[in-house]
């Protein structure tokens, strides 16, 4: 985990993965992979109903946020599994209502738990820090690493001023530096 400032935690993978994990119950699972893997702020994961979870003829999952900051309409791109389990817990609830029907405090509150008992878990006081919008943080930083265009990002993610994307979600991990080090012709 890397501090960028003492309010901007950035997850590794297997962080991220711990965290992904942590719950067993698929509500509190799905809300957390809303952020941590589709970049959602928690406002828009309360926000999610059955028809907002698209599937592209090429098996690619988007959910389609429709009251965004500054009410813009998106799409965030997110991994199958994440879009998969939205879908079951839609069946299951046989409604067209919210799927993640808590308010924001409680899926704040998952979070700050989540993060707490990792931390009592690993010994990594890092974890108490952890806020909500750093997993939406991963969710860009950990695309803009794996080489998607930062416009690509931030058109999934609802960014519009690339200076203030660049600084508060982009930060190269120090394995990136490394092998970007090892590779260079100096």
């Amino acid at each position: 985990m890397q501090k960028k400032e003492p309010n901007r935690l950035f997850l590794e993978r297997s962080e991220a993965g711990q965290l992904e994990r942590y719950y067993d119950d698929p509500i509190k699972q799905a809300a957390i992979r809303c952020m941590l893997l589709g970049g959602l702020r928690i406002s828009e994961v309360v926000e999610i109903r059955s028809g907002d979870i698209i599937k592209s003829d090429k098996g690619v999952h988007r959910l389609r946020v429709r009251d965004g900051k500054g009410n813009k309409l998106r799409e965030a791109v997110v991994p199958e599994r994440v879009g998969e389990q939205l879908q079951t817990i839609s069946r299951i609830q046989d409604t067209n209502g919210r799927i993640i029907d808590v308010t924001k405090r409680t899926v704040r509150n998952w979070t700050y738990d989540a993060a707490k008992a990792i931390a009592d878990e690993t010994g990594n006081s890092d974890w108490r820090d952890l806020k909500p919008h750093d997993l939406r943080r991963y969710y860009c930083s950990h695309l803009v690493r794996e080489g998607f265009a930062a416009a690509e990002v931030m058109e999934w993610s609802g960014h519009s001023d690339y200076s203030t994307f660049r600084d508060h979600y982009w930060l190269p991990s120090d394995e990136v530096v490394s092998s970007k080090l090892d590779d260079a012709d100096f």
